[in-house]
């Protein structure tokens, strides 16, 4: 969507995040001009789970009369969330990430803010997008949203168990110890990226019944290697790293089994 507002001639700048991934709320100050018309960021990083300060963000911008968007698709059905504590003016989510309809999602609006349609056609979902609902999805949307927000503090708390077993297994198995990136900053319950002490492309061919993510292109580059090298990672760090998630319905006795797969791939590595 940025590209594309660029294409128009529209001027856009990436705010930088810290080395814990953390975009701090006097960065964004630093780059508000009078002409700014909106920023956006996300509520939590979808490869190394930093959650970031979007309400001190947002007050800080409101105070200089610019909106904000948050893209809270990777915190919904993670952890609670509150969009009146967010104080975004819009809030963003994908149906699949906690068990909905995949292509379905929502927006929120804050009462009283004019938005403007980019598409056109007959009038639907209060006048911001033509054509005929997807009534299925919707229907699924909001009944896993309901699952959702009922299960989300119960969810928080089961998944951050899992990733602590997660990490304390790997360290018990491994040497030299792994790398938790931006073990410091607050993080989602179900992310973690790690850097291990191997090649992350040859312990994923190997561990291959483990549904793992690793940096796939670097130009150019792809998500998992923007981000790494936004909070200042090397090229051959990156080539170590490896993205992992845990969901509703991952069991204590999967992650030790994925601590294992992984232990075993290093040691068959390390014996070639």
């Amino acid at each position: 969507a940025a590209r594309q507002l660029a294409n128009r001639g529209w001027e856009i700048e990436t705010i930088e995040s810290n080395s814990q991934g953390i975009i701090e709320p006097e960065a964004v100050a630093r780059l508000l001009r009078e002409e700014t018309k909106l920023v956006c960021v996300q509520a939590a990083n979808p490869v190394v789970g930093t959650i970031q300060p979007i309400r001190e963000i947002a007050d800080l911008i409101h105070n200089r009369g610019v909106p904000i968007h948050c893209d809270a698709t990777q915190v919904f059905g993670k952890m609670p969330i509150d969009v009146s504590q967010l104080r975004a003016d819009t809030v963003s989510v994908s149906g699949h990430k906690f068990y909905g309809p995949k292509g379905s999602g929502a927006v929120y609006v804050r009462r009283g803010l004019q938005i403007t349609p980019i598409a056109y056609g007959e009038p639907r979902e209060m006048g911001l997008r033509p054509g005929s609902e997807n009534v299925p999805g919707c229907v699924g949307l909001g009944a896993a949203a309901r699952l959702a927000s009922k299960c989300a503090a119960e969810a928080q708390a089961n998944l951050m168990q899992l990733r602590e077993r997660f990490i304390s297994g790997l360290r018990c198995v491994l040497d030299p110890d792994p790398i938790i990136l931006c073990e410091d900053a607050p993080t989602l319950p179900n992310t973690v990226a790690i850097e291990m002490p191997g090649d992350a492309k040859r312990i994923q061919r190997s561990a291959r019944h483990l549904a793992v993510a690793t940096a796939q292109s670097d130009s150019p580059p792809d998500e998992i290697t923007k981000t790494l090298r936004a909070i200042g990672r090397s090229d051959a760090q990156i080539g170590r790293t490896i993205r992992f998630s845990f969901g509703w319905t991952t069991s204590r006795e999967q992650i030790d089994r994925a601590v294992d797969l992984i232990a075993e791939a290093l040691d068959g590595m390390s014996q070639r």
